[in-house]
């Protein structure tokens, strides 16, 4: 017979199936997403212990259902560590021959993103 709890069904009578299922497949697809998000970045500029660490961390902490804003500021939180300086370094070659020939006549203005 099924086990029900609060009218869902239940594995090992405690926890819903699903939970249980993304317990168990997290571990790989975090490792997954996380080596098919960094293959666009410029991996000279972050550090192989800082990848090593967002990985380990993302497949020790999978999602609970429903998926809560702790757990998205939880995923952002280690892609922007790994990914930041990626991104400073691109804002400051776009955005500093920009701000250069427009504030020029001003002051000379250095961009620390």
């Amino acid at each position: 017979p099924k086990v029900m709890v609060g009218g869902q069904p239940v594995m090992n009578g405690s926890r819903h199936w699903v939970t249980e299922g993304i317990e168990k497949i997290w571990p790989s697809a975090s490792r997954y997403l996380c080596k098919h998000l960094l293959s666009n970045f410029d991996e000279g500029d972050t550090s192989q212990a800082k990848l090593e660490k967002m990985v380990k961390d993302m497949s020790q902490r999978p999602p609970h259902l429903p998926i809560k804003a702790d757990f998205i500021n939880f995923l952002l939180q280690q892609v922007w560590e790994v990914v930041q300086p990626s991104v400073s370094k691109a804002v400051k070659e776009m955005l500093k021959p920009k701000l250069h020939s427009a504030l020029s006549v001003v002051a000379p203005v250095d961009i620390n993103p």
